[in-house]
């Protein structure tokens, strides 16, 4: 507990401006939305050959099942009160609630296969699962291009009152 309240603390910490932090959520969502697109991909073919997995594979489906998760829900994700709320938004529509419930019948089944499941149907809906995150992960970033842009100007302005006060004093 005392690891995760310090990387917490971390990961709030005052940076330039919030840049970094942004730019640290920004990673995890990319990294979410990519493990999504392979859990996509992996769970079609599973889905498209209908008969029992190995071991290793069902471990490939927990694994990027798990990094989606954790990657939208770590406590370095800091992003705005608005943007935490979509993210509750869009992982409770039912495209999401489809895909996770065709997931846990191939974790649950992977020993006999015949999962009963429509593999253009959840490829459907696991690319809206990875779009909606894709849109996450643009809007975050044009809110960070108009942050940078706000910096930028404030420090060209600063940069100009410096040298007319320095301009000024000297005369």
């Amino acid at each position: 507990k005392r690891l995760l309240n310090t990387m917490s603390e971390t990961a709030n910490a005052t940076t330039t401006k919030g840049v970094g932090k942004t730019m640290s959520s920004l990673l995890l969502l990319e990294s979410a939305k990519e493990s999504a697109g392979l859990t996509r991909a992996t769970v079609s073919g599973i889905l498209s050959k209908n008969v029992s997995i190995d071991n290793s594979l069902l471990k490939k489906v927990i694994a990027l099942t798990s990094q989606t998760e954790v990657n939208l829900h770590s406590r370095a994700l800091t992003l705005s009160k608005e943007s935490m709320e979509k993210i509750a938004s869009i992982t409770n529509q039912e495209h999401w609630k489809k895909r996770d419930a065709v997931i846990s019948n191939v974790i649950e089944k992977y020993q006999e296969g015949r999962f009963g499941s429509d593999p253009k149907e959840y490829f459907k809906a696991a690319t809206m699962v990875v779009d909606d995150l894709g849109g996450l992960v643009a809007e975050e970033i044009q809110k960070l291009e108009d942050k940078v842009t706000k910096i930028q100007k404030e420090l060209r302005e600063n940069v100009i009152m410096t040298v007319i006060t320095i301009v000024g004093t000297f005369i």
